[in-house]
């Protein structure tokens, strides 16, 4: 398998991708702390290290998922959608508040041309206007977007080497010293100005964590030991850069206008001019494909169901189009309250407020992961992590949690809220807060429309159909017959199934049918047919039911007697249902069973059923039940399943494991086979995307007559068209062989029911002939195709012992 980068060319790709204006916007946040800057910058730069690292460790266990936190979250806390939905929410905040930073940064930049305070406020509303204008029609035309990215790349980066080259020219012939000296100028320092102060720098290794996403790219067998190279350079760089800037003059300059006044005092005029056309191809590159990556953030949460399906809808241009209009409306929003809001509460610096309210974004998040990846690394054995990358993990975490603490909550240390710490907190919690509203919102929108309803009821109706139409007669029918045969045949022809979950009923009616259709011979039970009630979908009235029901219950049809009603959830009949079954109990041969989950309300079904668990059977039985839902479960998903699995269901029974539960981890099982198989689409689906990004460029190149970067880019698409065709034939190739194997393990089963008939029959010949060559023939065939698999590389068929563990956390045997 090919791969995009080496390891040289990753470490430069990176290096690339992090540095940048974002060190340079963020730098004064830094250097005005004085002696305290270096110690700023190494706290920054350690959380940095360990969110790289956690990223990385998270990748390389649990693949390339959709989502990056979201889905470690989702690992680590299977059961708690609300942390799902915070995790998930937060990445997408990222939208709104770095947006709103846009117009504001340079709109600060251009107030330096003019001191007029109307002015400002005109220039203001005019970088209001300029990025509305730029982000509307990049998220309606990625086309156009895509024609300017190589413009304004040269631009940005034309501009960036001549500020480095002001810096270093102004140390060279005028060095001033601001560490490990006294500086009157420098403000008194207070463990708040430290914490704003690591806020505001985190900003500079912003999408960090983004490159442990790229482990598959790169052709290496250490992974890691990569990325700690890659933040070494990036850290010499800073360093270099860091004591660079602590030997420039001071300037009394906010933030956001720090860099800008330096290259005013250098080259006058044509200095601030230079920056601002940097700025602008920056901030305008920024905007136009940041709309594509926030909308990525909003795909899982609508997978999840926490948002409208269709905002992971993708369009004819492998775009979330749907996701990317809701973006960019919610962009838009905040660009508009974010420039109003700061003047009307008299926030000085209104470009670092907003900084600070994105980058508690970046913080949460990244406390999020730890958390996640420390609390995996703790429940899971086979999730190993070294004890000093733990301890790692775990300072981390908890300067993060200081971080986040003293910057809500202020007074913790005895500062007071400041209007721009009131805007950070009001800015992020209020994002916060409308998530979960809209969630909410999406939530009883769907219970109230009846559309949902019918789709669901729809659906549940199709798999039970197609459930029931598939099953084949089994070698259980003893255990059926002690559950159903002996009360159905007796006065106790009600009977209700208690402690039942949803895979546990289906697998009743499966076990039910099967064993009916086996048995019916001579009216041994006189029945063919199982009738699923859905009391749901009769539930119009009170009227309505009772008449049902009664008409049900007191026709003299003698076809009824074929009958038996099969109710999913007993809770959903009222009282008068209730009491029309009581009084023709005994006056009917229809059957009923009924199933349950609601343990404390048994008691007022005492009088009309004939209670029934699984839980009541035997170990024997329970194993050959369980053993039998495997076969069902693994032949619906086309999988098999080792052995040793068999032999750990076994062992969880003997162990007296719920019945239920242990249903569910082989549905887990399966679930986790089924995910990873469609990971490997989504991988080829995210080259074809790059591919296509390259034939833009190209095309751009082309009208540019840059012929050197054509030949470049022609090799780059040739090779990704060889890597997806060579992915794309692995994979047929293997769900071939895999469908072959299971094609053949159903007919090994077939043909060994066929040798017991026969057998039974005393047609030996015949058994005979189909044991000793039929059946011999399929074995090594079975054999051959079970070899071939072991050494598949993207369809996975097996359920071992290690994915069932895996995909099972909660199991400790």
């Amino acid at each position: 398998m090919k791969r995009k980068f080496t390891e040289k060319s990753f470490i430069f790709y990176g290096i690339n991708f992090i540095v940048g204006f974002g060190f340079i916007a963020t730098i004064q946040s830094v250097i005005k702390n004085g002696n305290y800057s270096l110690l700023i910058f190494v706290i920054t730069s350690f959380i940095a290290a360990a969110i790289m690292l956690a990223f990385a460790r998270g990748t390389q266990y649990f693949g390339n998922q959709i989502g990056g936190s979201y889905a470690y979250a989702k690992e680590a806390f299977p059961k708690s959608k609300w942390f799902w939905f915070l995790n998930g929410w937060n990445q997408f905040m990222q939208a709104p508040l770095f947006s709103a930073t846009s117009p504001l940064f340079f709109s600060t930049i251009a107030s330096l041309f003019v001191n007029d305070e109307k002015y400002q406020i005109l220039l203001l509303i005019i970088s209001l206007i300029f990025f509305v204008t730029l982000t509307i029609i990049s998220s309606f035309s990625l086309h156009i977007s895509k024609k300017v990215i190589l413009a304004t790349a040269i631009i940005k980066w034309i501009v960036f080497a001549l500020i480095l080259g002001v810096i270093v020219y102004l140390v060279s012939t005028n060095p001033t010293p601001n560490l490990f000296t006294k500086n009157s100028s420098i403000q008194k320092i207070t463990p708040f100005i430290i914490i704003n102060s690591i806020l505001s720098f985190i900003y500079a290794y912003g999408g960090i964590e983004g490159l442990a996403g790229l482990s598959t790219n790169v052709k290496t067998k250490n992974f890691k030991k990569i990325l700690f190279y890659l933040f070494g350079f990036v850290i010499f760089i800073y360093l270099v850069f860091f004591l660079l800037f602590s030997f420039i003059p001071s300037f009394q300059a906010g933030q956001g206008d720090y860099v800008a006044i330096i290259m005013k005092n250098t080259l006058g005029t044509a200095g601030l001019i230079i920056f601002a056309i940097g700025l602008l191809f920056k901030q305008m590159t920024s905007t136009i494909f940041s709309m594509v990556y926030y909308s990525k953030t909003i795909v899982p949460l609508a997978l999840d169901n926490f948002l409208p399906s269709s905002f992971a809808k993708v369009a004819k241009n492998n775009q979330h189009k749907n996701a990317i209009k809701f973006v960019t409306i919610i962009s838009i929003f905040s660009m508009i309250i974010f420039t109003i809001l700061p003047k009307l509460i008299g926030a000085t610096d209104s470009f670092t407020t907003i900084l600070s309210a994105g980058n508690l974004v970046f913080f949460v998040l990244y406390l999020n992961t730890l958390i996640s990846i420390l609390h995996v690394s703790f429940k899971r054995k086979e999730f190993k992590i070294p004890i000093w990358e733990k301890i790692f993990y775990m300072i981390a975490t908890s300067l993060i949690i200081v971080i986040l603490l003293i910057s809500f909550i202020p007074p913790i240390i005895n500062e007071t809220y400041e209007p721009s710490q009131l805007l950070v907190i009001l800015s992020y919690v209020s994002f916060m807060i409308l998530g979960f509203i809209v969630w909410i919102c999406y939530i009883l929108i769907k219970r109230l429309n009846p559309l949902h309803k019918f789709t669901i009821n729809l659906t549940k109706q199709i798999k039970t159909k197609q459930q029931l139409d598939n099953i084949q007669p089994t070698g259980i029918n003893a255990i059926i017959k002690q559950l159903f045969f002996t009360s159905l045949k007796s006065k106790e022809k009600f009977i209700l199934l208690t402690h039942q979950n949803e895979f546990s009923i289906k697998l009743i009616i499966n076990l039910l049918t099967s064993a009916l259709n086996f048995h019916n011979k001579i009216n041994e039970l006189p029945t063919n047919i199982v009738y699923k009630l859905n009391t749901e979908q009769l539930a119009f009235s009170k009227k309505n039911i009772n008449t049902i029901f009664y008409n049900i219950l007191s026709t003299k049809n003698p076809q009824n007697t074929n009958i038996i009603l099969f109710i999913e959830n007993i809770n959903l009949l009222n009282d008068d249902i209730l009491e029309i079954l009581k009084t023709f109990k005994n006056k009917t041969n229809i059957k009923i069973i009924a199933s349950t989950q609601n343990v404390n309300e048994h008691i007022k079904y005492n009088e009309i059923f004939n209670f029934i668990s699984l839980e009541n059977l035997s170990k024997l039985q329970k194993q050959d039940i369980i053993l039998y839902a495997k076969d069902q479960l693994v032949s619906e998903h086309n999988l098999i399943i080792d052995n040793d699995v068999n032999q750990l269901l076994i062992k969880m029974i003997k162990n007296n494991m719920n019945f239920n539960f242990i249903l569910n981890q082989i549905d887990n099982a399966a679930a986790y086979i089924k995910t990873h198989n469609n990971q490997w689409f989504k991988h080829i689906d995210s080259l074809n995307q790059t591919k296509i990004n390259l034939e833009y460029q190209k095309i751009a190149n082309q009208k540019l007559n840059n012929n050197k970067d054509v030949i470049i880019l022609n090799n780059q698409i040739k090779n990704l068209e060889d890597e997806i065709t060579t992915l794309q034939d692995n994979y047929l190739w293997e769900q071939n062989i895999a469908q072959k194997l299971i094609l053949s393990l159903q007919q090994q089963k077939f043909y060994q029911q066929k040798i017991q008939e026969y057998k039974d029959s005393d047609n030996i010949s015949v058994a005979y002939l189909l044991e000793n060559q039929i059946i011999v023939q399929i074995q090594k065939e079975i054999d051959d195709l079970k070899n071939k698999i072991k050494n598949f590389q993207a369809y996975k068929i097996n359920i071992t012992k290690e994915i069932f563990l895996k995909a099972n956390k909660s199991i400790t045997i």
